[in-house]
């Protein structure tokens, strides 16, 4: 499965998600297409895995962490690419002398929700994380 981007490196379609469970106790699968309903779902696949260092270099949380911060990457592109969006129609109307209509405002609102929540799911905690 491709993402084709015109001039952009492609990457896999999100959204991604941490499998919950470890693997042989040192990392975790990122995967593509997860239906926590449905463990056997054929659409699930990993597309990575992230693996703890060897001989101890970060602990336990800093390996989830990242492993978070990971899965989260399509949400975060997806975010900050509206984001960008969002401050060049800003910078228009205001250079135009324009006031915020209602329509931009709610994109304001609906774009600082859709960070928000990426950057949360960036953000776990190890103990939400394996949940």
């Amino acid at each position: 499965m491709t993402n084709e981007t015109k001039g952009k490196a492609a990457h896999t379609p999100g959204p991604w998600h941490l499998d919950p469970e470890p693997h042989d106790d040192a990392g975790f699968y990122i995967q593509a297409g997860f239906n926590p309903k449905d463990e056997d779902d054929p659409n699930c696949f990993s597309i990575t895995e992230v693996n703890q260092p060897e001989h101890g270099r970060i602990d336990w949380a800093t390996h989830v962490a990242n492993a978070c911060l990971i899965a989260a990457a399509p949400e975060l592109l997806e975010a900050l690419e509206d984001m960008r969006r969002l401050a060049a129609s800003l910078e228009d109307m205001l250079k135009e002398g324009q006031p915020m209509d209602p329509d931009t405002q709610r994109l304001a609102d609906d774009q600082h929700e859709q960070a928000r929540a990426a950057l949360a799911k960036a953000t776990l905690s190890p103990s939400e994380a394996g949940k």
